[in-house]
């Protein structure tokens, strides 16, 4: 139906234009069949004919009907007729004023339908609107009933399982209590029992406060008012906590008057005191202060319970009361628990009719203040009794909040040399029943949250850790980042204990290098099968380890004597060959030295130049064949221990340099009281070297720098050697101490690329290491030598930088 109109309405709005123009057309029609009766009226039907058709066609329609009336009535009803020149002045005027008209209502028709249109598309948005406010105001009934319904079958649930869990609950607790009433038992079972009795009461207390709480969803916790005296029972109430205080140095203070009677209901009251007493002493911290206070304040009592521990946030001060809420969130909480406490608390004060509040302490911590009427309602029911409190409530509630820390006595002894299981685990009596499971194969040691099980596993290095997620002051995922940062944690296999089922958090875990997750409720026997596992491929691991590293170091001894014997044999040759080339080369040295000073001035020519050659290949072949003995000597020979005089011996080889190259301008700082300990054959031999190196490549400075003296370089002292010569392109440092390599060529420094080698072969004997880095300002490469190793270094940093550049 909706269609056919939509279809109806395009084709009318499609055929407006037309029906506009023919409007003046009709009028026309009609005033020149009663023109005579008519005239000289000329716009007489084009008035209205322009109304009807901006009326019909809007803007545009009653635009074009103007032209067309004003057109047909200037050329056919105005004098003279059928021409568009007229003799009166007012034929203009007219035509004027009629033409202002047409536009005057194509504008005032067109302004109309516009709104008419935008109002039709608002009624049509609105209409729109509606339906689907009224959809959404439909889904919202359903959902909201279905919210009610799931409402009541949680509620019911709540309750359900509370009524089912208690039964069972009971029969724990029955035999247990019985048992324990025996005095037959051992004590391992009588631990054992204790455990079950601890942890039965406290399934019981949580399966108790659900059950209150399905009781006040659904409407039906009933109140039984009593007369009481208030005080009487606060200081009943308060007295449960008292050996707490005590235990942990808390100075505990409860002001009551002497006696204040109210109408109210005993259990309930009970309930609220202990509820605010446990969050008060869970919070407070060791030699904190708890002051519980009780007054009248005209017909209210006021219940003050206020701490010394972090307070209750401003932003946390009205969810807190919510139910399953709680202060602190989170793996890494301080302590457990379902978020019921205060919750109840407040309802329990609400059926009074009174109020909780909590805000900042006159000190620092939280006050908990709670106001209570002092006569029941008018139509309420006053029982001569109060009815008998459930005295568990106190005691299960004391016995939470006490620190049960360390493993119990381990009945099985286990070999020194068991692998090591780290237990961190912040429930006391979890952390002891994994501790006494492990603790009849394996060494154990136990951690009570994750910043002391940190620690105990840097220092300990166990062979395997269990660990639970959520613990305080460090959670179990943040322990596993801070233990896989550290070297030699690596590797140590960790299995979770947790009883959150998060999925998320398993797959981060275990791809941040934890090996297994355990789910609690979990067997021991599952338990051992997955640490036995873990254990014996860490223990197979580490023994292939160990098999592989003492290869490595067979094959390491066997290749080091391989080189050793390699070495020895190669110095023996050297020094043999040495040897017996000295002969050679003292006769040919001889007989070159006969012939320049018998037959010099009559040679001539080449045959002079041949003899000098002769002489100076002699001569360098003879520095080579020193080179080479000193070389082998460095290697060979016992080492003596003498103690040297660094600066005296630098201050005596440079002299003699001097006194070789009297022409040469040389300048020297040499650092008193330098000193080493080592051979003094050999320390001379590199001093000498280190010294002569500097000497010779200095000698193309007009004013040549040598400084020796003392220097720390990280936890070592060292004696620099340092000089302003040629320096060393430190791309090629790796050839400085190899034999018979060069870093200049012959032409500008002479040398046969020994004195190194052998200086470093020196150090090394002595225990030390030789050491180079590039020029720094006027300096050339530095030599250090270390006092207590006898070490040489070749390095130089902008810190070191002598004055005197």
């Amino acid at each position: 139906m909706d269609s056919h109109v939509k279809i109806a309405a395009a084709s009318l709005r499609s055929f407006r234009p037309i029906l506009a123009l023919l409007i003046p057309v009709v009028a026309f029609i009609l005033q020149w069949m009663f023109w005579s009766a008519i005239k000289p009226y000329a716009w007489f039907l084009f008035y209205p004919a322009v109304f009807f058709s901006s009326w019909v066609g809007g803007l545009s329609g009653g635009l074009v009907a103007t032209a067309v009336s004003t057109s047909l009535a200037w050329w056919f009803f105005i004098s003279p007729e059928h021409s568009f020149l007229k003799e009166s002045p007012i034929s203009l005027i007219s035509a004027a004023a009629f033409m202002g008209m047409g536009v005057l209502f194509s504008i005032s028709h067109g302004r109309l339908r516009t709104a008419n249109r935008q109002a039709a598309e608002a009624l049509e948005a609105a209409r729109h609107a509606n339906e689907q406010l009224q959809g959404a105001n439909e889904k919202i009934t359903g959902l909201y009933a279905k919210t009610r319904e799931l409402d009541e079958l949680k509620t019911q649930f709540f309750a359900n399982v509370s009524h089912e869990l208690r039964t069972p609950l009971a029969l724990i607790l029955g035999p247990v209590v019985k048992r324990l009433a025996a005095g037959d038992l051992g004590e391992e079972e009588r631990r054992d029992l204790q455990v079950v009795e601890r942890n039965a009461r406290l399934l019981h207390r949580h399966v108790s406060d659900l059950l209150d709480i399905a009781k006040l969803e659904a409407g039906k916790m009933d109140m039984h008012y009593a007369r009481i005296d208030l005080a009487r029972l606060i200081r009943f109430l308060a007295s449960h906590f008292e050996a707490l205080a005590e235990e942990k140095c808390i100075r505990y203070v409860v002001e009551a008057p002497d006696a204040l009677f109210a109408e109210v209901d005993a259990g309930k009251c009970q309930r609220i005191l202990i509820n605010l007493l446990s969050n008060a002493f869970k919070f407070t911290p060791v030699a904190g202060a708890v002051t519980l206070s009780l007054s009248a304040e005209g017909e209210l009592a006021v219940l003050r319970v206020q701490d010394d521990g972090p307070g209750v946030p401003a932003a946390m001060r009205e969810v807190i009361f919510e139910r399953f809420r709680q202060g602190e969130g989170g793996a890494a909480r301080r302590f457990g628990g379902t978020g019921l406490g205060l919750a109840i608390a407040k309802e329990f004060a609400d059926l009074h009719g009174g109020t909780i509040e909590v805000g900042d302490a006159p000190d620092r911590g939280a006050m908990f203040t709670v106001t209570l009427p002092l006569t029941a309602p008018e139509d309420a029911e006053i029982q001569a009794t109060p009815g008998t409190l459930d005295e568990g409530i106190g005691r299960q509630a004391v016995e939470e909040l006490r620190e049960r820390r360390g493993a119990s006595e381990r009945s099985t002894p286990v070999a020194a040399d068991a692998p090591l299981i780290l237990v961190v685990e912040d429930n006391p009596d979890m952390n002891d029943f994994v501790a006494e499971a492990l603790g009849r194969r394996y060494r154990v040691a136990t951690a009570f949250d994750g910043q002391e099980g940190l620690d105990k596993a840097l220092a300990l290095c166990p062979d395997l850790i269990l660990s639970d997620v959520m613990m305080p002051r460090m959670s179990g995922d943040r322990m596993v980042e801070a233990l896989r940062r550290h070297r030699g944690m690596e590797h140590v296999p960790i299995v979770m204990l947790t009883a959150k089922a998060d999925d998320a958090l398993r797959v981060k875990l275990l791809r941040e290098g934890v090996q297994d997750y355990v789910y609690k409720p979990f067997s021991v026997e599952e338990l051992m099968a997955r640490v036995d596992r873990l254990v014996a491929e860490r223990r197979r691991t580490e023994e292939e380890i160990r098999r592989l590293n003492a290869g490595l170091e067979r094959r390491v001894d066997e290749r080091t004597a391989e080189l050793r014997a390699a070495n020895e044999e190669l110095d023996s040759f050297a020094y043999a060959v040495s040897h017996d080339l000295r002969a050679p080369l003292r006769a040919l040295s001889g007989f070159s030295q006969a012939l320049i000073e018998d037959h010099g001035e009559r040679l001539e020519g080449e045959a002079r130049v041949f003899l000098d050659q002769i002489t100076l290949a002699s001569r360098r072949m003879g520095d080579l064949i020193d080179g080479l003995l000193a070389l082998s000597r460095s290697t060979r020979g016992e080492l003596r221990h003498d103690r040297v005089d660094l600066t005296a011996l630098a201050e005596r080889i440079l002299t003699e340099l001097a006194r070789v190259e009297p022409e040469r301008r040389v300048a020297w700082q040499v650092e008193s009281g330098l000193a080493a300990r080592g051979d003094a054959r050999m320390i001379e031999a590199v001093t000498r070297n280190l010294l002569g190196n500097a000497w010779k490549y200095t000698a193309r400075k007009a004013q040549s720098l040598i400084r020796v003296y003392p220097e720390w370089i990280g936890a070592e002292r060292f004696i620099c050697v340092a000089d302003n010569g040629a320096g060393f392109d430190m791309a090629h440092a790796g050839k400085l101490f190899q034999p018979f390599q060069r870093l200049h060529r012959q032409e500008e420094f002479p040398g046969i690329g020994i004195g190194l080698a052998t200086a470093v072969r020196i150090v090394h004997r002595h225990g030390g290491d030789l050491l180079e880095s590039p020029a720094i300002g006027q300096l050339a490469p530095t030599f250090h030598h270390l006092v207590e190793k006898l070490a040489f270094a070749h390095c130089c940093s902008h810190r070191l930088l002598p004055p005197f550049v």
